[in-house]
Parts: C-alpha cells; structure tokens; sequence
C-alpha cells in the first residue's frame, strides 16, 4: 500500500530493502481503533435506547425497575402528549428523528473509521480494506 510507513529494512526472504512495521507499533493502533469504535458503538446503542423510550417501548412496571426506562422520555410518548403512541402522525416524530439521527453518526462514523484505518498503518490494501469493512459492518450492526 503507497501510504504503509516505515523503515527501510534488509527483507530476509528476498534480501531487498523494503519498509517494516514493528508489529506491536501496528498491534497498538488496533488495540486503540477498537476503543475508540467501542465507545462510539456504546453511544450508538445509547442512542437507539433513548429513541425506543421515546417511542413508548420502554416502560417501568411497579415490580421491578428496568435499566433502560428514562421516565422523562418515555412520558412523551403517553396519551395527550407529544409523540402520543396512539396518534396517527405524532408516533413518528421519534422514528424520524431517530433516522437522522443514525444516518449523521454513520456518516460521521465512515469518517472515523477511516482515519482509524489509516492510523492503523497497514501494509497491504487487503489488510487496510478488510480492517475498514470490519469497523463499518460492527458499527451499522447497532
């Protein structure tokens, strides 16, 4: 790959000189892609979890207490209020701006994951191509 960085170095298989990576430079970098892809697929999931309160799908019974219920969301989707799940046009005010909402993050991701995948410094276009795919399938999964 043109933009793989390193220093030149006698190959032992060929005898030529050509650039090298120390592996645990690159194994560093992929150990700080997936951080940083973990915490933007934490906010993704965060996201996805405050749009299904504000759609009504996630309530509080008087039994138990549910992780994922945020009473000051989920209010809005009850009868008479603004994403009122019984009406007709209000329910999908909280689907469209969930929509947005996903489609700037995956856009804004695309962006990320491609520095990353840069930073990551790979030799082969393969390798740089296969590491982008991952990254953008993991994060389109959520």
């Amino acid at each position: 790959r043109p933009e793989f960085k390193g220093v030149l170095k006698v190959s032992e298989v060929t005898g030529l000189m050509e650039l090298h990576c120390p592996s645990y430079k690159r194994q560093l970098k992929y150990v700080g892609s997936a951080i940083v892809t973990l915490v933007l697929l934490v906010g993704a999931f965060f996201v996805m979890i405050l749009s299904l309160n504000l759609q009504g799908y996630v309530h509080e019974h008087e039994d138990n207490y549910h992780p994922f219920h945020y009473p000051w969301l989920s209010i809005l989707a009850e009868d008479g209020h603004a994403f009122d799940s019984a009406s007709f046009w209000k329910c999908y005010i909280p689907v469209v701006l969930h929509v947005t909402v996903v489609t700037c993050m995956n856009l804004t991701y695309r962006s990320i994951a491609e520095k990353l995948t840069t930073w990551e410094n790979h030799e082969t276009v393969i390798s740089h191509e296969n590491s982008l795919i991952c990254k953008r399938f993991f994060f389109r999964g959520v």
